[in-house]
């Protein structure tokens, strides 16, 4: 159980105050402004994306199909936003975006920044349960679930299985961090931002080379 002013993220979706932020289309469609509050659980209704929900402050990010709620004004926590996919994922460390090099989809394509272009090749999708998906390949770690606990292993994309190591959620100790089933965040390599940079996985530990935005 959750205390109230609680915020953490889960794969399907985020958890502020003492309930589970769930979305019904008329939800999704009124989260595209500011100040929304979502308390309730209701409706088995289904809209794609991720929603950043807000409690006293702290945030909480969930990649994936979203199952629904009402919107109300009580004090559960707010939802300040609503990415629908396709969306960029912007490094804080240099403003470029993950990309799949070349729009690639073989099996263990190194993933890595580029400057931001609009291409096919920097459009993510969320496809539930916290998988990530660009090219009908979903955002995996190099060597599965051995690789997702190593420092430095490389940020790949490979056919969706359902692994542990194709789950992404936000690590709540870095709000703005995307953190796989192991606790190890996305990260460029040596903590630079430059082009063809890859991506690996290590300690979340705050840095602007581990923060992303979506847009």
């Amino acid at each position: 159980m959750h205390r109230s002013g609680e915020t953490r993220a889960c794969p399907l979706f985020a958890v502020t105050g003492m309930r589970c932020c769930e979305i019904t289309p008329r939800a999704h469609r009124g989260l595209l402004g500011e100040g929304v509050t979502v308390v309730n659980l209701t409706s088995q209704a289904k809209a794609r994306g991720f929603i950043v929900a807000t409690a006293l402050g702290t945030a909480a990010l969930a990649f994936g199909t979203l199952p629904a709620a009402a919107v109300g004004n009580g004090a559960q926590g707010q939802a300040k936003a609503a990415v629908a996919s396709p969306f960029t994922l912007v490094s804080g460390v240099s403003g470029r975006c993950m990309d799949d090099p070349g729009y690639v989809t073989t099996n263990g394509t190194q993933v890595a920044l580029w400057d931001c272009n609009g291409g096919a090749n920097q459009k993510w999708s969320s496809t539930g349960s916290g998988t990530l998906t660009i090219g009908g390949k979903c955002l995996d770690v190099a060597g599965g679930a051995t690789g997702a606990r190593t420092h430095g292993t490389r940020v790949v994309l490979w056919d969706c299985n359902g692994s542990p190591s194709q789950n992404w959620t936000l690590n709540t100790s870095a709000p703005s961090a995307i953190r796989n089933a192991s606790g190890l965040c996305i990260d460029s390599a040596m903590g630079v931002g430059g082009n063809g940079v890859p991506l690996v996985v290590w300690e979340c530990v705050g840095s602007p080379s581990q923060s992303w935005a979506a847009k």
